[in-house]
């Protein structure tokens, strides 16, 4: 389990560098400056939002496996999350999880408040 959580950190912090080096080449970038595929800044985030829900997910599988309750990791959300998301972060991260541990059962419970993790020894 303490590697799941360490391979699911990597992802996280990786995922932050990411969004922070878009968001400096977006700053970098003058308003206006186009090339032959369009406005720069406009595409630069476009590519930023369209990461954002998977990044979301791997944060909150992340918190899922340190046992942190939901309503800390995002205590006023106005979007909703789908537990599938988090359920193929997961996966995709983790191979040798206990998927019936981290079910999507399991995994709406924990949204809903019912259902935070201990950690893991």
């Amino acid at each position: 389990m303490k590697q799941a959580i360490a391979k699911m950190k990597t992802l996280v912090k990786a995922d932050a560098q990411q969004g922070r080096a878009i968001t400096a080449r977006i700053n970098s970038t003058p308003h206006g400056t186009a090339d032959e595929e369009g406005c720069v800044r406009a595409r630069l985030w476009h590519a930023k939002r369209a990461e954002r829900p998977a990044r979301r997910a791997r944060l909150l599988a992340y918190a899922m496996l340190r046992g942190m309750p939901y309503a800390r990791v995002e205590p006023k959300c106005s979007e909703p999350i789908h537990e599938y998301a988090i359920h193929v972060a997961l996966r995709a991260a983790v191979a040798d999880i206990d998927m019936v541990r981290y079910s999507r059962e399991s995994i709406e419970s924990w949204l809903l408040g019912r259902g935070a993790r201990s950690k893991a020894a």
